[in-house]
């Protein structure tokens, strides 16, 4: 029987199938971006009151920012059923599936680079009957024993701190010599989103914030279909 977690996560660590031969590339955040809620906070939002408060032991140098993502994840109860449920509740774009034809049909290859989970991500996304690659941390769900999230260790993507390194993605993506574009919502997407040119570099939320309090240029959105429409428009004859 073939493990389809493991299918997806040595894919995730193959560079050439990542960005194949194209000419434009959209590297784009997931949670946060393509949605407008983070599944994590979905998560916390489930977890009893007494849970422990990881954020906190962030805040305090205790935790990484994967080892909290991490901890959040394995403190999920519920079947497979239950857990989707709570991860379509973060909003994915209701034209998610429309804008990525329009993409394709213009040269765009989208590549979803996350610091969260495989697991809910690549399913959320099957759901609209998307298929892009996904660089995030893989993971399996364990019934009522958790999303258990481990590191990309064999990827040239892996990053200690937060699982995933999307400024070097990013980096990656512009070294094939395409034109490359970054949308993002959170600080960790800072580094990443200052390797595209102000045109291509799309951010709200409090990647947003950071940004105009440097007076560092970029186009705002409201929903991750708007900027497929932007980028549509930008090649279009």
């Amino acid at each position: 029987m073939i493990d389809r977690d493991a299918q997806e996560d040595s894919a995730a660590m193959d560079t050439e199938s990542i960005f194949g031969d194209a000419k434009r590339i959209f590297v784009s955040d997931f949670d946060g971006t393509m949605t407008d809620r983070d599944f994590y906070r979905l998560v916390i939002d489930d977890l009893p009151d007494d849970a422990p408060d990881f954020w906190q032991q962030y805040m305090d140098g205790q935790l990484t920012v994967f080892e909290v993502l991490q901890n959040i994840f394995a403190s999920i109860r519920g079947d497979e059923q239950h857990v989707m449920k709570m991860a379509r509740r973060g909003g994915l774009d209701p034209n998610l599936t429309s804008a990525m034809q329009q993409l394709a049909k213009s040269g765009w290859r989208v590549v979803v680079a996350s610091i969260g989970c495989q697991w809910y991500i690549r399913r959320l996304l099957e759901e609209r009957g998307v298929d892009v690659p996904i660089v995030a941390n893989p993971g399996q769900l364990v019934e009522n024993a958790g999303l258990r999230m481990t590191r990309l260790n064999d990827s040239p993507f892996h990053n200690e701190i937060a699982g995933v390194d999307k400024a070097g993605i990013v980096q990656a993506a512009i070294s094939t010599g395409a034109t490359v574009a970054f949308a993002g919502d959170s600080r960790p997407d800072f580094d990443a989103a200052m390797l595209v040119e102000p045109e291509l570099r799309f951010a709200r939320n409090a990647l947003a914030e950071i940004l105009s309090r440097e007076s560092i240029p970029f186009q705002v959105y409201d929903r991750w279909s708007r900027i497929a429409n932007c980028l549509v428009e930008r090649t279009s004859p």
